[in-house]
């Protein structure tokens, strides 16, 4: 995918966005510091870099950035370490401190960031942000974030739930909303970016667009 159709294509949906995460439901976050000085606050698509102490419910640690002197570094809204880190640390400045409770049924953590997040266990994490980058994503992590079953296709479904979630024409469960739940306007915008997604991005014409297909440079780009 061209990186100027990338960009006219985010346009598009930062239009139609509140620039907020998903809520989650039971996800418990607590700030336990916050500079006098916050005027630059974590938003989606900025890349961020923490240290972090996670717990298990007896207060057990199961790992700790600080103890390895490594940080992690994640862009913040787009599926790619856990949806709790996602929602959680939203509107963070640099210094700030905060703890995220993340009962079991929420933690899912994305492919090569499962030591984020054991799964089967209530966790609680302490994190400290120690820099924001508001750079703009690159065309693959653009991909992985509408990419859900980390398959490394994308399917009309994938690319319908990822404008429902930008349109926010989902429920406070994260559920995609039945389209006669949803302002006919909105399903119209919905309908005509995904026929124009895929009529730009799918080279073989088989409703599913690889992630060759979506990186590989087009001509007579924009």
């Amino acid at each position: 995918m061209d990186i100027y159709l990338l960009q006219i294509f985010l346009g598009l949906m930062s239009t139609l966005s509140t620039g907020q995460c998903a809520v989650l439901p039971n996800l418990v976050v607590t700030t336990l510091f916050k500079p006098e000085n916050c005027t630059i606050k974590s938003e989606v698509h900025n890349r961020l870099v923490v240290h972090y102490k996670g717990y298990l419910k007896d207060f057990k640690d199961f790992d700790s950035s600080r103890d390895r002197n490594n940080p992690v570094s994640f862009r913040l809204g787009m599926n790619e370490a856990t949806a709790s880190w996602d929602t959680g640390l939203m509107n963070m400045c640099v210094g700030e401190k905060r703890t995220l409770f993340v009962p079991k049924q929420l933690v899912v953590a994305r492919p090569g960031y499962e030591f984020l997040a054991p799964s089967g266990y209530d966790l609680l994490y302490h994190i400290e942000l120690l820099e924001i980058d508001k750079v703009g994503p690159k065309k693959e992590e653009f991909f992985k974030e509408i990419d859900s079953n980390f398959d490394k296709k994308l399917s009309k479904d994938e690319v319908k739930f990822y404008l429902q979630k930008h349109f926010e024409m989902i429920d406070t469960n994260g559920n995609a909303l039945d389209d006669n739940e949803v302002d006919p306007k909105l399903l119209s915008k919905r309908d005509d970016l995904i026929q124009q997604f895929f009529e730009r991005e799918d080279a073989n014409g088989d409703d599913i667009i690889d992630y060759n297909e979506f990186i590989k440079p087009k001509h007579n780009e924009f």
